[in-house]
């Protein structure tokens, strides 16, 4: 989910960025039905942060982009750069956490 202009924490200021959040396998497993993002655990998802120019503004899916079997991420930050053009980041998927390797 995008997050532009939201603080990441409590203590930060304001930056631009989107969160990826982990689904369940069923409605069967328990946990809870709404997710801080500021205490965001590695087992519920990760976010990517971007500095300023919109970051976050639209997160979509990039299918499996890079052709190694793991879904992949697009993340656009539409004022980036020079004479805002704008950028789009692509976040490759891999096996496991993202806190891994």
């Amino acid at each position: 989910m995008g997050a532009p202009g939201e603080p990441f924490s409590y203590f930060t200021p304001t930056d631009y960025g989107a969160y990826v959040i982990f689904g369940r396998r069923s409605e069967a497993t328990s946990g809870p039905s709404s997710i801080q993002t500021q205490d965001l655990r590695p087992d519920q998802g990760f976010r990517i942060v971007l500095a300023g120019g919109d970051g976050g503004f639209a997160v979509s899916s990039a299918g499996d982009f890079n052709g190694d079997g793991f879904g992949d991420v697009m993340v656009s930050a539409p004022s980036y750069g020079v004479d805002d053009k704008g950028a789009t980041y692509i976040v490759f998927g891999k096996a496991g956490s993202p806190m891994s390797h």
